[in-house]
């Protein structure tokens, strides 16, 4: 076998390995790791087509993360301090708010400054349940029903311990 015969094959192979070495210098032998800490003020997280749907940020000084649905609404709001996207969630407190479509929050899972608590609302924002545990370790609950003939358009269907205790 003559070398003047087989120098494609001879090329080939030269150039493949010089060629691979090159790649190797260039591009080294590991893919690139992720940085360990990424520092920025907001980030967001989008869908295959390019909408917002987790955001994770400060919100007027406080740490949050919201959850959005595939129309930019609001959905789950994760919360701490006086930090609430909406007035219905547990003032001064750490915790989740869950929003309806129309933005309004109708259920928050927090605690109120020391006290685990519960609270459901109706839509329109007013309150249907409370559940909770006050100061000292009370617990307290309070269950309303709308009510057309009293005061406020609403009547407490149930309260324990009872009405000076309400959370």
């Amino acid at each position: 076998m003559k070398l003047s015969q087989n120098w494609p094959l001879v090329a080939t192979v030269a150039v493949s390995l010089v060629g691979s070495g090159l790649a190797t210098a260039l591009l080294g032998h590991n893919t690139p790791r992720a940085p360990k800490v990424v520092t920025t003020e907001e980030l967001h997280i989008v869908d295959d087509e390019g909408r917002t749907r987790i955001t994770l940020g400060m919100v007027k000084g406080r740490p949050s993360v919201r959850l959005l649905d595939a129309d930019g609404n609001l959905r789950i709001s994760l919360y701490s301090s006086s930090d609430q996207h909406h007035k219905k969630l547990i003032a001064e407190s750490a915790g989740l708010g869950i929003i309806a479509k129309n933005g309004e929050t109708r259920v928050a899972l927090g605690l109120e400054y020391t006290c685990p608590m519960m609270k459901m609302y109706y839509q329109g924002g007013d309150s249907l349940l409370a559940v909770g545990v006050l100061g000292g370790g009370l617990p307290a609950m309070v269950l309303r029903e709308k009510d057309k003939d009293s005061a406020d358009g609403f009547r407490v269907v149930f309260q324990a311990p009872h009405r000076e205790s309400q959370p």
